[in-house]
């Protein structure tokens, strides 16, 4: 078995990107999981499942492509603002990708 530990933290961080009830799923998923981390065998049917439902969210327009880019460049390094958030938000709604 392989098994892959997140911080909790790190979890509701990722989690405020994704679709609601996606750290319900990954909580029925873990093996085991405290208030600090969360426990995943990587090799269980639900954790792959899960994986394939989520991914990667595609990108809803320029700003979700700007803010990838950054966090690209910078290998994670520099943490979105508040208004880089709104920039984001901002280039979304003027520069949507799809209908």
């Amino acid at each position: 078995m392989r098994h892959i530990r997140f911080n909790i933290d790190a979890v509701h961080q990722h989690a405020a990107q994704r679709p609601p009830g996606y750290t319900e799923e990954l909580l029925r998923c873990a093996i085991a999981h405290d208030a600090a981390s969360i426990t995943l065998d990587t090799h269980s049917a639900c954790y792959i499942a899960l994986v394939e439902k989520y991914r990667e969210i595609p990108p809803r327009g320029l700003g979700d492509t700007v803010a990838r880019a950054i966090h690209f460049a910078t290998r994670g390094k520099v943490k979105p603002c508040p208004p880089c958030e709104a920039r984001r938000q901002r280039l979304n709604e003027r520069f949507p990708y799809g209908p």
